[in-house]
């Protein structure tokens, strides 16, 4: 591998990686919003087989808001670990 070359792969490979316990604990916020996305998915369908409307439309909407939760987290996080390299 020449020099450039090899500088070239570095550059690649040079990560910031988020500290590890800012890492854990996003990934524990998103393990909870999945299981209440997963309860809430589970409700609705043994909802269905009742035909209740208006069940079915609270757990449509709280599956729309923890859907929502998730993108937050998820498209917050980046700015978080990039603040905290910075400083």
């Amino acid at each position: 591998m020449t020099g450039n070359e090899k500088m070239h792969v570095e550059n690649l490979v040079n990560i910031d990686l988020p500290p590890t316990v800012d890492f854990e604990q996003f990934m524990e916020n998103l393990r909870t919003r999945l299981n209440v996305l997963n309860t809430s998915v589970f409700l609705l369908e043994d909802n269905l087989k009742t035909n209740s409307g208006n069940k079915t439309l609270q757990y449509i909407q709280k599956i729309n808001l923890e859907l929502q939760r998730i993108r937050n987290l998820i498209n917050q996080t980046p700015e978080q670990y990039n603040n905290k390299t910075e400083k």
